[in-house]
């Protein structure tokens, strides 16, 4: 699957037809959905120096700076409890074997200057253990559920790794994060076309 999604993002955007995803409580929509399909890269830093808490939230575990190819700067928070995660609740194939596979638990907010990206993130797996401060790196996948503005009834999936390093400092209660960590992702975005 992800050698497909990998494949699928060198291509340019295009309009295709297909069918609206299926979000558990998502609404009613025409059979046919006129979708424009983007492939995006993302660059994000987000170390100790970049942490900040979302309004609302239960906890934030990570946040961060950066761009996503072609939309531009960004920032984005990732954690438990936010109140936008209710109106973006998991897909329905979110199911066990999922969870135990890709563990997307945490909500990601990424906010851009025509509106909000929304998406699950989890770890797949990990490429280089925490070795003191010699940092450590991730696998991740990055599922997306929704958006705001521009990105409304969005849906797509990113995958990358999150090289890190530097001493931990301690952010929050129970959340410590190294000096850097770079969100390093690519894969790609459907917008559904509005007429």
């Amino acid at each position: 699957m992800l050698l497909s999604i990998l494949i699928f993002t060198s291509c340019a955007a295009q309009e295709i037809k297909t069918q609206p995803a299926q979000t558990g409580k998502a609404e009613a929509l025409a059979d046919e959905t006129t979708y424009k399909t983007t492939p995006i890269r993302m660059e994000m830093e987000a170390g100790a120096a970049q942490y900040r808490s979302w309004p609302g939230g239960q906890k934030t575990i990570h946040a961060g700076i950066g761009w996503i190819h072609p939309f531009g700067r960004g920032e984005y928070v990732a954690g438990m409890g936010y109140p936008e995660a209710e109106k973006y609740p998991r897909p329905s194939y979110f199911n066990e074997e999922w969870m135990k596979t890709y563990g997307t638990t945490l909500f990601c907010i990424y906010m851009l200057k025509d509106g909000n990206i929304y998406a699950y993130d989890g770890v797949v797996g990990n490429l280089e253990p925490e070795s003191g401060d010699d940092g450590k790196m991730d696998y991740l996948i990055n599922v997306i559920v929704g958006g705001t503005g521009a990105y409304e009834g969005a849906t797509g999936m990113l995958v990358g790794r999150t090289p890190g390093k530097g001493k931990s400092t301690k952010v929050d209660e129970g959340v410590s994060l190294p000096v850097s960590i770079l969100k390093l992702m690519e894969g790609y975005i459907k917008v559904p076309v509005k007429k």
